[in-house]
């Protein structure tokens, strides 16, 4: 077969001068593969070896409080329209108060953290507050004066007040609509009356069964009242 006479000096030429050879940088995707063997994505992958939140969690604990050490004590009262003073008050190292705590009309659904607050001298009142989160004082052990919750549209649990083991004056749970738990499994004495009437959520038996648990402990000094609340 005849070959064209221009096909012919092209072969001759390619003999004579030899395959190209490859100058440094040049990339040969078939021998090296920059995606399969140098994959930044795969290889050093920033989000998988070094990740802040997986492995350097940088969120604080949640604060741990101490009853058991020395009183130091806020020689003043927490009110309402003192909102400072209260956010403010564990992170100045206070665990007790010579006043009272009265968070009376509180405008907000939950409270700043007062789980350091081991003991008041003078009287908790929590009432017509907007608060609904019943877990409030979970370290609060004694309370010198009178304990009142009332009026509280959306309060639902007292959860918070698992630890208070004394109440030196009266004692009242009253016109709290949608309470439907109590949670005073430390209570055991109470020096003044005791109250829980006319919370139409909280069941008569839950009642019932706090002012028991009451009086089999420390007692009740003055009336024990139980009326007006769910059957």
């Amino acid at each position: 077969m005849r070959r064209p006479l221009h096909l012919l000096a092209a072969l001759a030429l390619l003999v004579l001068t030899g395959c190209p050879e490859l100058e440094t940088g040049d990339i040969v995707v078939d021998d090296d593969d920059a995606v399969a063997d140098d994959d930044d994505v795969a290889d050093d992958d920033d989000v998988a070896d070094d990740d802040d939140v997986a492995d350097d969690d940088d969120s604080a604990p949640d604060p741990v409080y101490d009853c058991l050490g020395p009183e130091v004590s806020w020689p003043d009262s927490l009110e309402t329209d003192s909102p400072a003073d209260i956010e403010g008050f564990c992170a100045a190292g206070y665990n007790s108060m010579t006043g009272s705590v009265t968070l009376d009309s509180w405008p907000d659904a939950t409270l700043p953290d007062l789980d350091c607050l081991c003991w008041v001298d003078g009287n908790l009142e929590i009432s017509s507050s907007s608060l609904e989160d019943g877990d409030l004082f979970a370290n609060l052990t004694d309370v010198g004066g009178n304990f009142e919750i009332s009026g509280n549209p959306s309060l639902e649990d007292l959860s918070g007040f698992g630890s208070l083991n004394s109440v030196g004056g009266n004692f009242s749970i009253v016109n709290n609509s949608t309470i439907d738990a109590l949670g005073f499994g430390s209570l055991d004495a109470i020096a003044g009356n005791f109250s829980v009437s006319w919370n139409s959520s909280l069941p008569t038996a839950a009642a019932n069964a706090l002012r028991d648990q009451v009086l089999a402990g420390g007692g009740i000094a003055g009336n024990a009242t139980v009326m007006g609340n769910a059957p």
